[in-house]
């Protein structure tokens, strides 16, 4: 029997392109027991219809907190209230700073903080908007939030989320286990201005002592710092793009080390559009 089945699940929309994929994604809960509600944001209301949505979930789709039917009777209240479990898809990068700044502004946010139930999102925006300091930041600071009303971290206890280059240096710290989705993206570079007023860009090549070989291939860097931080015994589940350990020069290095070094028993692949853009093959290596 399926873990979400009797479960209550409040599913907000907000906007965004990825918003008409909350059809199936209603068709699937319900399919899996669950008893959804949908909540929609003024802006996701421009990407799919409220009737769509209304008639997958056989609910009537709420998407205004100053609604006289439901408002009478303190409906905000009752529907934080009601769900065993909030799970926002999308969700955009207004929303999540909006959630940040701990707003309420309209029933979406205004249930978010009036609900003691867990939280989850899924953020969807371009990889410029994903990667901006702000919105890491945001992200950030909502885990944090999320974690403490759980209980992790409370009582001065130290936050379990940092912000920073993994690929800086080795800390040395060393876990049991690593589960990654590292950064989309092949190369690392910066962009920057020069005096005459051009855009360019320059690669960025990790150096580290520790690692196997120097290269400005994000996602070869990622898994050779991945090795590092596992204690011995320790395991590792990475997500990549298809074929990066099957490449010459870096690749085969990498490859050639993890497989001497480690045990590398599974290599699964994915269906396309999963963890990258549509269309973007990927892989969880499992060592």
């Amino acid at each position: 029997m399926s873990e979400l089945n009797g479960k209550r699940v409040l599913l907000g929309i907000s906007g965004g392109i990825a918003a008409y994929k909350a059809a199936a994604l209603v068709r699937l809960l319900r399919a899996a027991g669950a008893e959804v509600q949908v909540v929609m944001t003024r802006a996701a209301r421009e990407f799919i219809t409220p009737m769509t949505l209304q008639a997958l979930s056989g609910k009537p789709v709420r998407c205004e907190l100053f609604d006289a039917e439901h408002e009478a009777a303190m409906g905000h209240i009752e529907l934080a209230r009601w769900a065993d479990a909030i799970l926002i898809a999308p969700a955009s990068a207004d929303l999540m700073a909006r959630l940040a700044a701990g707003m309420a502004d309209d029933l979406l946010s205004t249930l978010c903080l009036a609900s003691e139930a867990p939280l989850y999102l899924a953020p969807a925006m371009n990889q410029a908007m994903w990667r901006h300091p702000a919105t890491v930041d945001n992200a950030a600071r909502l885990c944090v939030m999320n974690l403490y009303l759980r209980g992790i971290g409370a009582n001065g206890d130290e936050s379990p989320i940092h912000v920073g280059d993994s690929l800086a240096a080795d800390t040395g710290e060393r876990f049991d286990m690593v589960l990654t989705n590292p950064p989309f993206g092949k190369k690392s570079s910066v962009t920057y201005v020069t005096e005459e007023g051009e855009v360019r860009r320059e690669s960025q090549t990790v150096v580290r002592d520790d690692f196997w070989t120097s290269t400005s291939n994000k996602q070869l860097n990622f898994v050779q710092h991945v090795k590092t931080i596992l204690r011995i015994n320790g395991r590792a589940a990475v997500v990549v793009p298809d074929n990066v350990l099957f490449e010459g020069g870096a690749g085969e290095t990498v490859r050639r080390r993890l497989l001497h070094e480690c045990d590398v028993h599974t290599l699964l692949r994915l269906p396309t559009g999963i963890f990258y853009a549509q269309g973007v093959k990927a892989n969880v290596l499992f060592f």
